[in-house]
C-alpha cells in the first residue's frame, strides 16, 4: 500500500518574517507539495494557552519586540479572530483546489485501498 505523504504547516504564525500566511508563501508551499507528490496538506493556526503562551510571548518579546503588543492583542483569547481564520483558510483552500491536493488525511488512504487488492502475507511463506 505504501505510505501517505503529508505536509503539515502548523502552527501558522502571522507577521513573523517569512510567515506562512502570505499568498506567495501559501502558493509556493502547495506548488512544491504537488511537485513532491504529497497526498494531503494540513494547515492550522496557532493557539496560545497555558505554559506555551508565556514561552511564546517571551520569545516574541526577545526576538521580535515590535510584534509583541500586536500579537498580544491578536491572541488575547488564546487564538486568532474568526475573520483572520476565515481569510487564511479561504486562501489555503483556493491553493489546495488549484493544485488538486487534498486536505483530508483519510481520503488518500481510502483511495489507495480501493486501487489495490491486498493479501495478508504469512511469515512462513518461502519463495
Amino acid at each position: 500500500m505504501g505510505v501517505n505523504i503529508v505536509t503539515r504547516c502548523i502552527p501558522t504564525i502571522i507577521w513573523v518574517r517569512n510567515s506562512f500566511d502570505t499568498r506567495e508563501n501559501v502558493d509556493s508551499l502547495y506548488a512544491n507539495a504537488k511537485e513532491s507528490a504529497v497526498d494531503y496538506v494540513l494547515p492550522g493556526v496557532l493557539y496560545l494557552r497555558g505554559k506555551t503562551r508565556k514561552v511564546f510571548f517571551d520569545f516574541i518579546q526577545s526576538e521580535f519586540s515590535a510584534l509583541f503588543t500586536p500579537l498580544q492583542e491578536l491572541y488575547k483569547t488564546g487564538g486568532t479572530s474568526k475573520d483572520y481564520k476565515n481569510e487564511l483558510y479561504k486562501m489555503v483552500n483556493e491553493r489546495k483546489e488549484y493544485y488538486g491536493l487534498s486536505g483530508s488525511y483519510s481520503k488518500p488512504m481510502k483511495e489507495k485501498l480501493q486501487q489495490n487488492e491486498y493479501q495478508q502475507m504469512s511469515l512462513f511463506d518461502q519463495e
